[in-house]
């Protein structure tokens, strides 16, 4: 039986979860490496997870018609490209 107590493991957060920005992107992509200094700007903490490692997923991406990198995803949010305005949206809906 494990002892609990003496995990090293963290716990789950269901609010950080919550808060959790997953940036999808592929090497030598310029609008990815954007976004990522654009979020790291804003003081968003993101998990980037790669296009090329995933290929169910990025084909998962392709037939819900997101078809350029990066695809950043947050809460009900899904977008693509390097877009300032979504990174506003989701610093809005974190600090509130």
């Amino acid at each position: 039986m494990t002892d609990l107590s003496t995990s090293t493991e963290t716990s789950f957060d269901p609010a950080e979860e919550i808060a959790k920005v997953t940036v999808w992107s592929k090497p030598g992509c310029v609008q990815c490496n954007a976004t990522k200094q654009d979020l790291d700007r804003k003081g968003i903490r993101f998990e980037e997870e790669s296009l090329v490692e995933n290929p169910d997923q990025l084909a998962l991406f392709v037939a819900a018609g997101h078809k350029s990198a990066p695809i950043v995803v947050f809460q009900d949010m899904v977008w693509t490209g390097f877009r300032p305005d979504m990174h506003a949206q989701v610093q809005s809906r974190l600090h509130h």
